[in-house]
C-alpha cells in the first residue's frame, strides 16, 4: 500500500511538472509571436508580443539601433519595451511602452531632435508622453498623448508646417487635436481628431488632394470624413470613413491602381471595403476588411509577390488571412492572422531577413 501511494505521488508530481512545462512553452510561444511589422527604405523591423524590437537590413548610419553600422541580414534583437517604430531614409524613431521617444541613425537635418546634426548609433531619448510617430527622409513627427503634433528636421520645403523653411533641431509644436500623421519626402499629411485632413510642404503632382499644385508652409485644410492617411513620396492615399480608398498624385508605375499609368490631379476612388494601405515609394499594398491582400504598382524586384517582375496598374489579389502590411521602397512585409511574417522583393541589404535571394518574387515566411 505504501509503495502504491509513493507511485501515485510520483505520477502526480510528473503530471504537474509536465503541465507546468507545457504552460511555460505556451507562454514562450506567445511572447515570441510577432505583433507588428515595419518597412523602412531598405530595412525591416518587427515587434514581438514581449515588446522586443528586432531589425534586419541596411544599417550604414546605425538606423537599426544595434550600436553599429554593420549590415544585418538576419533579424536581431535591438531593444526592449517597444510599442512602435518608424524609419525614414536613414534614421529610426522608436516609441517605448513608457511613451518615451528615442531616435537613432542619420541626423544631418536635425531629424533626431537632440539639438545637434550629429548621427548616433545608440538610441537617444528625445521626448516623453508620445503616442504616435511618423518619419520621412530628413524629418520626424510625433503626436503626444494630449493630441499635440510636434516636428523636427530639415524643413527645406516647409514640410514641418511651422510657417518657415528653417531647420528644427528640437521638437516644436505645430498643431493640436491631431489623431495621425504620415510624412514622406518634402510633405506631410495630418489627420485631426475631427477626421479632417490637412497637408503641408510641397504639393507637386497635386498630392495634397486639394485639386491644386499650390504648396504650403503651414497645414492646409483639404477635406473631411477621413479615417487614415498614407503619404507616398509623390502621391497620397486617403482612406475615408466609409472604407473607400482614394488616391491622387504621380502614377508612372501604376501604384495608384486606376488601370492607367497617368498622374491623377484630383482624388479618385480606387477601392471599397479597405481596412489599411501602405505605400512608401512606387508600389502599394492594400488590406481589405476581409483580410485579403491586394497589390499594385512597380514590381521590378518582385515586391508585389505575383511571381513576375511586371508592373501592375490595378490592384491584384495576392493572398488572404492578412492582419497587417508594410511597404518599403522595393520590398513588402505582411503579418498574417496566425502571426507568421512573410516578405518579398529586394534583398540586397538583407531586408528580407535571410541571404537566400537578392530578389524574391513571391512571399516567403520568415522564422524569427
Amino acid at each position: 500500500m505504501k509503495t502504491l501511494k509513493i507511485t501515485s505521488l510520483l505520477l502526480l508530481l510528473l503530471s504537474f511538472m509536465a503541465c507546468k512545462k507545457d504552460n511555460e512553452n505556451n507562454d514562450a510561444g506567445k511572447n515570441n509571436s510577432v505583433i507588428s511589422v515595419y518597412a523602412g527604405a531598405q530595412l525591416s523591423m518587427f515587434i514581438k508580443a514581449d515588446n522586443s524590437l528586432w531589425a534586419t537590413g541596411r544599417n550604414d548610419h546605425g538606423q537599426l539601433a544595434d550600436g553599429t553600422t554593420n549590415q544585418i541580414t538576419r533579424p536581431k534583437k535591438v531593444m526592449s519595451n517597444v510599442s512602435a517604430v518608424s524609419s525614414g531614409g536613414a534614421h529610426t524613431m522608436i516609441l517605448k511602452t513608457d511613451k518615451t521617444l528615442w531616435g537613432v541613425g542619420n541626423n544631418s537635418g536635425g531629424q533626431l531632435g537632440d539639438n545637434t546634426i550629429q548621427p548616433s548609433t545608440i538610441p537617444k531619448q528625445i521626448m516623453t508622453e508620445v503616442k504616435a510617430i511618423s518619419t520621412s527622409i530628413n524629418e520626424t513627427f510625433a503626436i503626444k498623448t494630449d493630441g499635440t503634433l510636434w516636428a523636427m528636421g530639415h524643413n527645406h520645403y516647409g514640410e514641418l508646417g511651422d510657417g518657415t523653411t528653417q531647420m528644427i533641431k528640437t521638437p516644436k509644436q505645430i498643431m493640436t487635436d491631431v489623431l495621425a500623421v504620415s510624412a514622406e519626402y518634402n510633405y506631410a499629411l495630418i489627420l485631426k481628431t475631427d477626421h479632417t485632413l490637412w497637408a503641408t510642404g510641397i504639393n507637386e503632382y497635386g498630392k495634397f488632394a486639394d485639386g491644386s499644385t499650390t504648396s504650403s508652409k503651414t497645414p492646409k485644410f483639404i477635406m473631411s470624413g477621413v479615417k487614415a492617411i498614407n503619404a507616398s513620396i509623390d502621391a497620397s492615399l486617403i482612406l475615408k470613413d466609409d472604407n473607400t480608398l482614394w488616391v491622387v498624385g504621380a502614377n508612372p508605375n501604376g501604384k495608384l491602381g486606376d488601370g492607367t499609368y497617368d498622374n491623377i490631379s484630383t482624388p479618385k476612388q480606387m477601392m471599397t471595403n479597405v481596412a489599411a494601405m501602405s505605400s512608401m515609394a512606387h508600389h502599394t499594398l492594400i488590406l481589405k476588411t476581409d483580410n485579403t491582400l491586394w497589390a499594385t504598382g512597380d514590381n521590378r524586384a518582385g515586391q508585389l509577390s505575383v511571381g513576375t517582375m511586371t508592373k501592375i496598374n490595378s490592384p491584384q489579389l495576392v493572398t488572404d488571412n492578412v492582419k497587417s502590411i508594410a511597404a518599403g521602397v522595393d520590398h513588402s512585409i505582411i503579418l498574417k492572422t496566425d502571426h507568421s511574417v512573410w516578405l518579398t522583393g529586394y534583398n540586397v541589404y538583407g531586408q528580407l531577413g535571410d541571404e537566400a535571394d537578392k530578389y524574391r518574387f513571391l512571399f516567403k515566411e520568415l522564422k524569427l
